[in-house]
């Protein structure tokens, strides 16, 4: 790829950054009302929120979470012989984040483990999640943008 300019009024990119432990409010919710095997404990290592923090932190997840963003499910109501098939096709990339969450037990959790504080967890995963894609979305828009953007150009009024 050939680079034609420097971009100045961008927030740089968010990568290799642990979503769960980077999220004190987050982190703190899970402490105070999850399950102590979920986050992370002065003295505990790291539980499954720590490392779905992790995975999603990473590029490679990023990208998956754009490509299943702007890539829409595709109805397919028949085969190519007229057989009435109702199936939905999604990108490969929404495969692999299903995937990744379904292997983590994001769905399952609560009723795998449960106890005190078991119904947190998966609203606590799908909170890292969701924030990935939607963060990507908007990183032109948002005041963190704007604000980066404009304490790294001149000020044209100083002329």
């Amino acid at each position: 790829m050939v680079i034609t300019h420097e971009v100045v009024n961008q927030a740089p990119p968010r990568t290799d950054v642990n979503e769960f432990t980077s999220n004190v409010a987050l982190v703190e919710a899970v402490r105070r009302w999850g399950r102590a095997d979920a986050g992370t404990r002065a003295h505990a290592e790291p539980g499954a929120l720590t490392e779905a923090g992790a995975l999603v932190g990473t590029a490679e997840f990023q990208h998956d979470a754009e490509l299943a963003n702007v890539n829409e499910p595709v109805l397919r109501t028949h085969d190519r012989w007229g057989n009435r098939i109702d199936e939905v096709e999604y990108h490969p990339a929404y495969h692999r984040i299903i995937g990744d969450a379904v292997a983590r037990g994001a769905h399952t959790s609560a009723w795998a483990a449960p106890g005190p504080g078991a119904s947190d967890v998966p609203p606590a995963c799908h909170a890292e999640a969701v924030t990935v894609p939607a963060r990507a979305a908007s990183a032109s828009t948002s005041p963190d943008a704007a604000a980066a953007s404009s304490s790294s150009m001149p000020d044209s009024r100083a002329r």
